[in-house]
């Protein structure tokens, strides 16, 4: 019968009751099932990957004359999905007497989830709407709309689950308003994308997330690949653990291909001397977020202050440029516009000396007595290169009122 079709696809004991009768023209008048569904596995042919769960409860209605499979409850119990499951679907076409596919607006309500075991604790979602069709031989399920439903925010899911002669076939896309970090903690496995995972809990500490995108595939024999980007609004974070953090942080974050990049439009820092630095067209980046032992982090830097505040946050470690120098941060006054990039390990405890930078810029209406000892130095633009190995500071300029064009180095 076309009303039990559905059930093709599972691999457990079935148990219960029908009820239906026929009418005077000899046509089946709807029929009324209960079904009690041992535990089993979801596995629609012998090489896809079995889906287990522990047991289901169904009570459906099937009418002929309108080919309408009408569910008034299906409940299902296992260790990935638990919840109750209500809607219809509409029988297609039949091949030979055989259901070929069916389509179905169902509801899903009291969710508690754990696939594969991928939550130390099953989470909780409030419910989900579905709009699917599910072809049978072979078994494809196009998911046209699913709207998952979790406290005041919903992600809306779209894509296909094909089980083929050689394994599933996943392609799922997702979008989101909105949601805050701290959500997006609890809802993204920890056995996902570890390092990158870690590294926003560890350094992501508030604000908004909004417009996000999350693809996945699978294919056959191959490793999973995942695509993830969100725009973040009003956010504190950091960049290095020496470092003060960026705060009012807007900009952007992606994960494609295991590189992983967040790039900051507008931000602050507030410097340990001088006030805040001003952060624009910025980047932290993980080149490869698959390494397991200290991997690489890169900061792409654009900052804009004054001279003593930038100068006092490159003194913190593990960078410490003034005190290698032997020069104090108010060295000169003036405000600095500099860009450059810091590569380090993100391993804690990591050596100081693996920790590289390069970076240039202008100071500009330069002023210092320092530079030049006893003598007042100043400037309307001097080029400024400070890296592992040296600090260079040069261009036009004048010393008590004498014009010159140099530079000064250490």
């Amino acid at each position: 019968s076309p009303a039990f079709a559905w059930l093709n696809v599972l691999r457990a004991s079935i148990s219960g009751s029908v009820r239906s009768s026929i009418d005077d023209d000899g046509a089946f008048e709807p029929l009324n099932a209960t079904l009690q569904i041992g535990s089993g596995v979801v596995q629609p042919n012998a090489n896809a990957t079995p889906i287990p769960f522990d047991g289901v409860r169904s009570y459906f209605s099937y009418h002929p004359d309108q080919k309408l499979l009408q569910f008034d409850e299906l409940s299902v119990q296992s260790q990935w999905v638990s919840g109750r499951i209500e809607g219809e679907a509409t029988i297609g076409a039949l091949k030979n007497g055989k259901l070929s596919d069916l389509t179905a607006q169902i509801r899903l309500r009291d969710l508690v989830a754990n696939p594969a075991e991928v939550y130390a604790q099953p989470i909780s979602i409030d419910g989900a709407d579905l709009d699917l069709q599910i072809k049978l031989n072979p078994f494809h399920l196009t998911l046209g709309r699913m709207d998952i439903h979790d406290a005041d925010t919903t992600l809306n899911v779209r894509g296909d689950l094909t089980a083929g002669p050689d394994g599933w076939q996943v392609a799922l896309d997702a979008g989101l308003n909105e949601i805050s970090p701290e959500r997006v903690m609890e809802l993204w496995p920890e056995k996902a994308k570890v390092k990158t995972r870690k590294w926003v809990a560890e350094n992501v500490y508030a604000g908004k997330l909004r417009n996000v995108d999350v693809a996945f595939r699978l294919q056959p024999d191959a490793r999973p690949q995942t695509y993830l980007a969100f725009d973040f609004l009003e956010t504190e974070a950091r960049f290095l653990r020496s470092m003060p953090n960026i705060t009012k942080a807007s900009g952007h974050a992606s994960l494609l291909k295991n590189r992983f990049v967040a790039s900051v439009d507008s931000g602050r820092i507030t410097a340990p001397q001088g006030g805040e630095i001003a952060i624009s067209a910025s980047s932290f980046i993980m080149p490869d977020v698959t390494i397991k032992d200290a991997p690489p982090g890169i900061v792409r830097l654009n900052t804009q202050s004054s001279i003593t505040s930038v100068l006092s946050l490159l003194n913190l470690p593990p960078l410490s440029i003034m005190d290698k120098a032997n020069q104090p941060v108010t060295l000169a006054q003036g405000t600095a516009d500099l860009s450059g990039t810091i590569a380090f390990p993100m391993k804690k405890g990591s050596d100081p000396k693996l920790t590289v930078f390069d970076i240039s810029g202008d100071l500009l209406d330069l002023r210092s007595d320092v530079l030049v000892k006893d003598r007042n130095l100043a400037a309307e633009k001097m080029n400024v290169v400070v890296s592992n190995s040296n600090i260079t500071i040069k261009g036009p300029g004048n010393i008590d009122g004498v014009a010159f064009d140099g530079g000064w180095s250490q």
